[in-house]
């Protein structure tokens, strides 16, 4: 059972406006390795505005915060997207935060966007500093288009941050991602994959080629590895 939003407390809410999503990221809950295609019990809704209305026009005054996450979609998919921040802007005072793999619309709607309101959080995902490095986990995704969007939707002053999934292939680009978040005032939140099961490794097929996700070995994104023969834990992380 797909649901619209989930009450993350009594003032904040977690929200999801589509199942739909044009990435196929392999360890993704909505996707399947084989071809990472979308799994069968994931059926395909947006949330239009009339929906959203009767769901929350009465209890907004009690809203905090949104979060529209990417759990199961892309929140940028839903064609009403626009109209939903809209309409959550000119009538409460709730902030706005949205996760987005970023490689959807363009730069003049980010601009839309982020002059709504100095209210918006915007997370886009950026895995490696290029194509190639990037699209080995965010399959479907161009590069250079989430980097535009990003910078964009940064220059409205609203925050921005980056999020990196650090994996082994990309575990060498993670500074220059930072260095290129830094250079235009946005945050980069590198993190560790928490997917992988027990084994350290994640096999997937795209376009008939065999891929292997493995975990990072980058001692500064793990809480637990290996050193002079023991297993170290940081409990700061």
């Amino acid at each position: 059972m797909w649901s619209a939003s989930k009450w993350m407390d009594k003032n904040n809410v977690l929200c999801e406006l589509t199942t739909h999503c044009n990435a196929k990221c392999p360890q993704c809950s909505r996707t399947n390795h084989n071809e990472l295609t979308k799994n069968e019990y994931v059926k395909l809704k947006h949330i239009n505005l009339n929906e959203w209305i009767d769901m929350f026009d009465k209890s907004y005054s009690q809203i905090s915060s949104f979060h529209f996450s990417g759990q199961w979609g892309d929140v940028m998919m839903n064609p009403y997207v626009e109209d939903i921040f809209k309409h959550i802007v000119d009538n409460s005072e709730a902030s706005i935060s949205f996760s987005t793999n970023g490689s959807l619309r363009d730069e003049e709607f980010f601009w839309r966007i982020g002059s709504l309101t100095n209210r918006i959080l915007g997370i886009f995902d950026i895995d490696g500093i290029t194509q190639e490095t990037h699209e080995y986990y965010r399959r479907n995704t161009n590069l250079e288009k989430v980097m535009n969007n990003c910078e964009t939707f940064a220059m409205t002053n609203n925050q921005t941050h980056v999020f990196t999934v650090v994996f082994k292939h990309n575990q060498h680009e993670i500074d220059q991602i930072t260095e290129w978040c830094n250079d235009r005032g946005i945050v980069h939140k590198p993190f560790q994959s928490n997917r992988f099961t027990r084994i350290p490794t994640c096999k997937y097929t795209w376009k008939g080629k065999e891929y292997i996700l493995e975990q990072t070995t980058d001692k500064r994104f793990l809480d637990v590895y290996e050193e002079d023969g023991r297993t170290v834990r940081d409990w700061r992380k």
